[in-house]
């Protein structure tokens, strides 16, 4: 079953590639939306893990990009994590690289595949067909949260 309302492949070639975490196999993404470029996904995990507990999954997205891109290595991607991850304590820092280090590895048989476009020459080049949404006063548009602990919700 398609999904064009999300919009997310427009303007993409065939070239792009798509990165998704889900549970759902690639396949079926690429059909959901409409895609002829290459769509891979990450796996989130097995369902027996509270949403609140879940890894970061930046730190994974990274890792398995890196690899995409294929000029990252696996020790430069190691060395950046620890330089943004470090400062929050040795328990965050080893989850996140435990993370993008599998991630980077599962990507191994598409190193390279992400590359850089050709320039779009300024005659050639189509704005976006952007949706103008309507502003909203806050008291309709803001988010309200009444009761306590739900921020894992």
């Amino acid at each position: 079953m398609p999904v064009p309302a999300a919009g997310l492949p427009l303007g993409l070639s065939e070239r792009a590639v798509l990165l998704i975490k889900s549970a759902e196999p690639a396949r079926l993404w690429q059909e959901r939306l409409q895609c002829t470029g290459p769509v891979f996904t990450l796996p989130v995990g097995d369902g027996t893990v509270q949403r609140s507990e879940l890894p970061y999954i930046g730190a994974a997205c990274a890792g398995a990009a890196a690899r995409l891109v294929g000029v990252i290595t696996r020790t430069s991607l190691e060395q950046a994590i620890v330089e943004e991850i470090g400062k929050f304590g040795t328990a965050q820092l080893e989850k996140n690289l435990m993370q993008a280090l599998a991630a980077f590895d599962t990507m191994a048989e598409h190193a390279g595949l992400a590359r850089e476009g050709s320039a779009i020459a300024a005659d050639a080049y189509a704005s976006p067909a952007w949706v103008d949404v309507p502003l909203e006063p806050t008291s309709v548009a803001a988010p309200d949260i009444a009761a306590p602990a739900t921020s894992a919700r």
